[in-house]
């Protein structure tokens, strides 16, 4: 049964003022097109609910794809964090050996200015022997001689 609505909406003016219109009831537009498009909207009734069930499937997918993605970074953070203390520990050796490395550049480097250091109080050794030994000699003739140093 229709609306009170639509059938007042039967009793409206058709068109602009003008001549006058043969006497009629006019046509129900809204009602002929929901008539017309019927047979349009039960033909997609069974799209509609292919949409449907491919949404719902798309979700299921959607969910399993956040599920399997959550559990592979729950993987890979596990996986970092299992690493970590070897991936430090091997750190820690690089950087100890370099330092050994460096350390042992250093001592060999000192070890060499060391034996500069000899070689060269070897090579004056004996002329600074001769001058402390004349120092002496002149120090004891001053100390017989008593005029003091």
């Amino acid at each position: 049964m229709p609306a009170l609505r639509d059938v007042l909406n039967r009793f409206r003016a058709v068109g602009p003022p003008g001549p006058a219109a043969p006497a009629a009831v006019p046509a129900d537009r809204r009602t002929e097109r929901a008539e017309e498009l019927a047979p349009v909207f039960a033909a997609l009734a069974g799209t509609r609910t292919a949409a449907r069930e491919l949404v719902d499937a798309a979700r299921v997918d959607a969910d399993r794809r956040r599920a399997d993605g959550e559990r592979r970074a729950e993987e890979i953070v596990a996986a970092a964090l299992a690493e970590r203390d070897a991936i430090r520990a091997a750190a820690f050796a690089a950087a100890r050996g370099e330092h050994a490395a460096a350390a042992a550049d250093r001592m060999a480097q000192a070890r060499g200015e060391a034996a500069e250091v000899a070689a060269r109080a070897a090579r004056r050794r004996p002329s600074l022997t001769t001058r402390a030994a004349a120092r002496a000699r002149d120090l004891l003739a001053a100390d017989e001689t008593g005029s003091g140093h």
